[in-house]
C-alpha cells in the first residue's frame, strides 16, 4: 500500500523520467541505445515534464484536501466553509489622517481620489476624503493604501512625499502608526484558518474553554473592527475565580480601547458570555523594542535599505506572539542583509527581549543611517 508521505510528495521529474525508462526496458525497447537526441528518449522525457508538471503537484494537493490539517489554500478555504460554516478573512486595506498644509496663498479644492503620496519604502496611498485647502492653511485627509496588507502599515515619518504636487502643499502625518485610523491586515493564513477551524469545536458545548473565547474575538473582530483583531490571549479564572481575562492584538501591535470595547459589546450582544462568567477584554501590552544604532549603507540603496529593514519589523512583530522571544540575533541579521548594508553597530537592544504573557512587541527604527 502507498503510504501517506509518498501520496502526498508531488514526484520529481528525473524520477517520473526514470520510471518511464524502467517501463521502456520491461517492454524490451532498446533503451541502452538511446543517446541523448534519441527521439524516443526525447518524447518520454516531454511525458514526464507534462506528468510532473500538470499531475505531480494534484495529486498531493487531492490527498491533502481532505484534511484540515493538510489542504492548501483554496482546498482550506472550502473545507472552512462547507464542513465548518467559516470563511477565510480577507486582507484589509491600510486607511490614516495625513494633513495637508499649504504655505501659498492660492487656496486649493481636494476631490476624492486627487492625490496620491509615496512612504520611504515606496507604498503609495490615495486620498478617499477631499475638502477646500486654504491658502494659507491646512487640511487633514483620510487616505487609503493602494494595496490591502499589513505591509502598508508603516510608521508617519515614512510619509515623505506627494506623488502629485500642489505648489508650496506638503504633507504631514503623526509619527509611528498612530496616524493610522484602520490597521492593514493580510488575507488570513492556511494556518491561522486552520487553527480557528479547530476551535470551532470548543463553542458547541455549553460551558466554552479558552479556544471558544479565541474563536469568538476573532469573529468579533471582523463584525466590528474592519478584521483588527488577529492576535488573542485568554486566561480563565483570572483575575479571580469566575472571571475570564482576554487581551486583543492586531497585525503589527495591540488593538486600540475602542476596538476592544466593541469585542466586548459583541460577546454581550450574541450572547457569547455565559451569565455566571465575567468577561474583561483589554487591548495588548506593547512592549516597545527601540533600535538604535548606526547602520552605515550604501548612499543609492539607503531607501532600499530603510524600505527593507521597515518591512522585516512588521514581519517579525506579525511573527512573535504573545509573550514571544525578541532575538537580538535576528534583528542583526535583518538589518545586516538589507541591500547596501556595509557595516552595523547595533546599540539597543543589547540582548535577548522576553515579552510577558500579556505583551506583544512593538519595533521602532531609531537607527542612524550613514550613506557612503
Amino acid at each position: 500500500m502507498i503510504s501517506w508521505a509518498q501520496l502526498t510528495t508531488p514526484p520529481t521529474i528525473d524520477a517520473i523520467f526514470a520510471r518511464l525508462i524502467t517501463f521502456a526496458k520491461a517492454l524490451k525497447l532498446p533503451t541502452f541505445s538511446w543517446g541523448p537526441k534519441n527521439f524516443l528518449r526525447a518524447a518520454l522525457g516531454l511525458f514526464a515534464q507534462v506528468l510532473g508538471d500538470q499531475f505531480g503537484t494534484v495529486i498531493a494537493d487531492i490527498a491533502k484536501g481532505g484534511f484540515r490539517t493538510t489542504a492548501p489554500g483554496d482546498w482550506l478555504t472550502l473545507i472552512a466553509s462547507e464542513f465548518y460554516g467559516i470563511d477565510r478573512e480577507p486582507a484589509v486595506f491600510t486607511v490614516g489622517t495625513v494633513t495637508l498644509t499649504n504655505v501659498s496663498t492660492t487656496p486649493q479644492t481636494i476631490a476624492i481620489g486627487d492625490l496620491a503620496f509615496e512612504t520611504i519604502g515606496g507604498q503609495i496611498f490615495t486620498n478617499i476624503t477631499g475638502g477646500s485647502l486654504a491658502g494659507p492653511g491646512s487640511l487633514p485627509l483620510s487616505w487609503r493604501a493602494e494595496h490591502a496588507g499589513s505591509a502598508y502599515n508603516v510608521g508617519g515619518e515614512s510619509v515623505v512625499l506627494l506623488s502629485t504636487p500642489l505648489p508650496g502643499v506638503s504633507i504631514s502625518a503623526l509619527a509611528g502608526e498612530s496616524w493610522i485610523t484602520t490597521l492593514g491586515v493580510d488575507e488570513e493564513s492556511d494556518a491561522d484558518l486552520s487553527t480557528r477551524c479547530g476551535e470551532r469545536w470548543d463553542t458547541l458545548g455549553p460551558t466554552p474553554g479558552t479556544t471558544a473565547y479565541a474563536f469568538n474575538a476573532i469573529l468579533a473582530g471582523v463584525a466590528v473592527a474592519s478584521g483588527q483583531v488577529t492576535r488573542t490571549r485568554v486566561y480563565e479564572a483570572t483575575p479571580i475565580p469566575s472571571y475570564v481575562t482576554m487581551y486583543l492584538a492586531g497585525p503589527t501591535g495591540p488593538v486600540s480601547t475602542t476596538v476592544a470595547n466593541a469585542v466586548r459589546q459583541w460577546f454581550e450582544d450574541n450572547a457569547k458570555r455565559p451569565q455566571c462568567v465575567g468577561l474583561l477584554i483589554y487591548p495588548a501590552n506593547s512592549r516597545v523594542v527601540s533600535l538604535t544604532g548606526t547602520v552605515t549603507v550604501k548612499a543609492a540603496q539607503l531607501a532600499a535599505a530603510q524600505a527593507a529593514i521597515s518591512a522585516g519589523l512588521v514581519a517579525l512583530e506579525k511573527g512573535t506572539d504573545f509573550g514571544g522571544l525578541v532575538d537580538v540575533n535576528e534583528l542583526i541579521a535583518l538589518v545586516r542583509t538589507a541591500p547596501g548594508c556595509t557595516r552595523l553597530v547595533l546599540t539597543t537592544p543589547a540582548a535577548d527581549v522576553a515579552l510577558a504573557p500579556s505583551e506583544v512587541v512593538s519595533f521602532v527604527d531609531a537607527l542612524t543611517y550613514v550613506a557612503t
